[in-house]
Formats: structure tokens, C-alpha cells, sequence
């Protein structure tokens, strides 16, 4: 009966049958369970907390304690500020500080689900000091993800209680434990800055404290990580590199003379390339400080190309012979077009266009041996192509180039048919056309979240050209999955509760 309900988007129906089975058997903690859970689907949660209390009377059990406390915060968050402030959130405070007292809490969710009582009712330092006692726990064992995750927890309190040196101490030793963890960076940046600024120096209390409260500290800490990852024979971590261009950049920004102790832009990011340039993250990497080589641009990518070695005479000299020279060439050309180097003329593009699409084909009988949900190591080379095919369209509204871009996206998706970046260009260019793509064969098999963020690609585009049908068709799977999955929020809400995922429950609602 639950599940027709359900069905049927009636969710207060399971909750009223569940309603009078509990009349008739008050003491049946299955039947509480159910009814539970049948106000969570409904929103219900003033009769949440109620039931679970019940629960709790019939069975004393901790999970069903706590479902009562997160029914209160999630009354806190669904409610004003002022009532939230006032009410909810200290009732809620009260109820787990009273476990607390007692010694009585057992799991993980439930200490995390007091830190997030505490800070949500502005409670920092009641929060920071639970966390010490926790850290200092035996239950954390050795360090570990636990360790860290409370470790982390004590650094971000301190921080925003603008406790500078000592959050700026522990990610520092986080930083020494992961390297590659680039929030911690982040927030090692903001406490030593915060820190420079207010031209903090250690006293008598403080003087254990082992933190980097100057640049100078700062740069050696950097330069160390990086001396540690150049130590390595292979398998180096980027944070310590991108980290040293982040330290760069912030120091530009403040016109601070440590900047002159760093390797210029020009060597880090040249360095950067030639470790990590065969890498498909290298660009999105360096992409951000690409714009602080100013007058070195030209002879960064002139460095580049060189240390390729694909600018013989020889046409064969020119192709890549194996997949990671490629992906550095790939590297290469995107770089180049972010600095503006296909600001080309009308000839120009279509030389380079043409270039790229022979690099393409060529590059495919390095990819052989892939399988047919693997993309092909040379299709940036065809994408990189059809950019500028398409600039030059817009340029001389050619529509001869739109029909090449097709007859070419066509080809590059029947040697990597999984190539979703090729699938989305040909349906924008088919659209172009006053095509709609998914009549010519092109499926972009849009799931879940996909309709909304995506869905855009196919409802226009049809509804454009007239294929009335069709549109209607896509939008009717797309309500199908709005319904559906308002139906199912609900039960990962459910679930959330089930397994003690606390934080989970509260953040699918917001």
C-alpha cells in the first residue's frame, strides 16, 4: 500500500495508514519506524521529532534519539533566523549536550552532527574545544581519514575565529601529510597573509606554535615541498608546483619584493608544462596564470615547440609518434589560442584548421587498440579544428564552413563514438543549419541531472526547426524525470536518516 501511495504522489496517505496503525499498537517501534519515515516523505517534521521521541520512549535507541535532533535542525533551517536562533538550534544543542554528558554518544554522525549544531547557533569556541576533546580521543586511532577530517574541522574554526597562527600551524602539518590538497594551500595562503598583515610575531604563548607567519617563511615551506617532489624518480604531485605559482601571483598582486625570490612565471609554468604536459589537466592548470608571462608569451610557446620537436620540415616529422607527445602538442595549441595566437586572418585559420584535421586523422592509428567507450588520443586536434572552422563562419558567415564542421565532427564521432564534447558540437552547428540533431543519427543520451543542465541542446533546436514531436518527446522524459526524482529526494532523505548520514539529510534539502 505504501508503494501505490508513493506512486501515486501521495505521500500524506502513507503517513495517515501509518497514523492509525500506531493508534491501535503505540508500542510497535516497527510501526513508529514506518510512520517516521512516512513524515520525512511529507516534509512533516514538527511530527518527525514527535515520533522519534516516541520511538525513542518504546526503544532507547541512540539512532532514534538523534533522528529527533535532526528533525529540530531541520525545523531551524526551514524557519527565520530569529526563531532558528532562539529555539530550535539551542533545544537542539541541548539535547546533544545532555548524550554528551551522559557519555552516551556512539557513532561518527553523531559527533559531527554537534559540530554542526555548534556552528550553526555561532558557537565556534564550544565547537573548537569538543573537536580538541575528540582529537585527543582514543576512538581516532592513528592518523587517518578520521584524524584528518577533525584535523581540518579544527583549522577552518580557526580560522574564521581569526586565529591566524594556529590555523595557519595545522595546515601546514595537513600540507606535510597531503601535498596535494589544494584547499589546504588556500587556507595556509589566507591565515599567513592575514597574519603578514597584521605583522603578527610570536610571544611567550606562543612560541610553541609552529606556524608561517612571514612570506619569507611562507617560500621556504613552498620551496621545500617542491624539493621534495623534485627528490622523486616519477609519479610527482602538482599541488607543491601550482601552489608556487599561486604564492607567485598573490605576491604580484602586492607588489611584495619576495616576488624576486621565486622563479619568474616564464620558468615555473615552463616547468609545469614539461612535467605534467601530457597530462589532459595541464592546461585548466595553468590557464589561470597564463596572463602573467605579458611580453614572455612569445617565447614560452617558441620554448615549447622546440622541447616537442614537431616543427621539422619533413611532414612526417611533424606528427606526434606517441600519445603523450600528442597530449603536450594538444597542451600547446590550447594554450596558444587562450594567449590569442588564432587571432589569424580568414586564410590563415582554414591553413591551420586544415593542418590539425590532417594531425587528426593521422593521430587515429596511435588509438587502434582502444575501445569504443575510450576517446581517441587526436580528437583535440579535430575539436581544436572545428574552433577555428567556426571562427572563421562567423567571421565571413560562409555557410559552406558549417556543412566542412559537420562532414568533419561526423567523421571524428565514428572513430570515438563516446566523444561527448564531438556529439554536443554537432548538435549546436546542426541547429545552425536548421537541423535538429537527433533526426541525422546524433543521440545525446541526456540522463538525470542531464535535462536540466543540458537540456537546452535538444528542446530549442527542435522546437526551432518544427520537429514538434520530437519536442514534445524530449521535454515529456524530462518531466518524467522532474516527477521522479522529486518522488525519490524523498528517499534519499530516507536514507540519509537510516545510516546516520546527518549532514546528508540537510543538504539534499537545501
Amino acid at each position: 500500500m505504501t508503494m501505490c501511495y508513493r506512486e501515486l504522489k501521495r505521500p500524506e496517505m502513507i503517513a495517515e495508514a501509518y497514523e492509525k496503525a500506531v493508534k491501535k499498537e503505540p508500542g510497535n517501534e516497527e510501526l513508529l519506524s514506518h510512520l517516521f519515515m512516512a513524515y520525512v516523505r511529507c516534509g512533516n517534521y514538527t511530527k518527525q521529532q514527535q515520533t522519534a521521541m516516541a520511538l525513542y520512549k518504546v526503544a532507547p535507541k541512540n539512532p532514534y534519539y538523534f533522528w529527533a535532533v535532526m528533525s529540530i535542525v531541520m525545523q531551524a533551517h526551514m524557519s527565520d533566523s530569529k526563531l532558528s536562533c532562539t529555539m530550535y538550534l539551542p533545544l537542539a544543542e541541548r539535547m546533544i549536550a545532555k548524550m554528551v554528558k551522559e557519555n552516551k554518544l556512539e557513532g561518527e554522525a553523531e559527533l559531527k552532527l554537534y559540530i554542526m549544531v555548534l556552528e550553526k547557533s555561532g558557537k565556534r569556541q564550544q565547537a573548537l574545544d569538543f573537536v580538541n576533546g575528540l582529537l585527543e580521543a582514543s576512538f581516532l586511532g592513528t592518523p587517518g581519514s578520521r584524524w584528518n577530517f577533525y584535523l581540518t574541522k579544527k583549522a577552518e574554526l580557526l580560522l574564521r575565529m581569526e586565529r591566524y597562527s594556529e590555523s595557519n600551524a595545522i595546515y601546514r602539518q595537513l600540507l606535510l601529510d597531503d601535498p596535494d590538497q589544494w584547499q589546504y594551500y588556500q587556507d595556509y595562503f589566507t591565515s599567513m597573509f592575514a597574519l603578514v598583515d597584521i605583522n603578527w610575531t610570536p610571544d611567550e604563548t606562543t612560541q610553541s606554535v609552529s606556524c608561517d607567519y612571514t612570506v619569507e617563511l611562507a617560500l621556504v615551506f613552498i620551496e621545500q615541498g617542491i624539493a621534495r617532489e623534485e627528490a622523486k624518480s616519477s609519479k610527482k604531485l602538482r599541488g607543491p608546483y601550482l601552489a608556487c605559482l599561486e604564492l607567485l601571483q598573490l605576491l604580484l598582486k602586492r607588489n611584495h619584493s619576495a616576488a624576486s625570490r621565486l622563479a619568474s612565471p616564464l620558468e615555473q609554468i615552463k616547468q609545469y608544462f614539461t612535467i605534467f604536459g601530457d597530462k589532459n589537466c595541464c592546461f585548466s592548470d595553468i590557464s589561470n596564470y597564463l596572463y602573467m608571462l605579458e611580453s614572455e608569451t612569445d617565447k614560452f610557446l617558441a620554448d615549447i615547440l622546440t622541447s616537442l620537436g614537431l616543427n621539422g620540415e619533413n611532414t612526417e616529422d611533424m606528427l606526434a609518434k606517441e600519445p603523450k607527445i600528442m597530449q603536450r602538442h594538444v597542451c600547446y595549441l590550447a594554450v596558444s589560442r587562450r594567449l590569442g595566437k588564432h587571432c589569424l586572418s580568414h586564410q590563415e585559420k582554414l591553413r591551420l584548421a586544415e593542418e590539425l584535421i590532417h594531425r587528426h586523422r593521422e593521430g587515429l592509428t596511435l588509438g587502434t587498440d582502444l575501445l569504443t567507450t575510450d576517446l581517441q588520443y587526436s580528437d583535440n586536434y579535430c575539436l581544436l579544428a572545428v574552433h577555428l572552422l567556426y571562427d572563421a563562419w562567423c567571421e565571413s558567415g560562409d555557410q559552406l564552413l558549417l556543412w566542412t564542421i559537420c562532414a568533419l565532427l561526423e567523421s571524428a564521432l565514428k572513430s570515438s563514438p563516446s566523444n561527448f564534447h564531438i556529439k554536443l558540437l554537432l548538435t549546436k552547428i546542426y541547429s545552425y543549419l536548421g537541423i535538429y540533431g537527433p533526426s541525422v543519427g546524433i543521440k545525446l543520451e541526456l540522463r538525470h541531472i542531464q535535462f536540466d543542465t543540458l537540456g537546452y541542446m535538444c528542446f530549442h533546436p527542435a522546437l526551432k526547426v518544427g520537429h514538434y514531436s520530437a519536442w514534445k518527446s524530449v521535454l515529456t522524459e524530462a518531466l518524467l524525470f522532474f516527477s521522479t526524482n522529486f518522488k525519490d529526494t524523498s528517499e534519499y532523505i530516507i536514507s540519509a536518516y537510516k545510516y546516520g548520514s546527518f549532514t546528508k539529510a540537510s543538504t539534499i534539502m537545501i
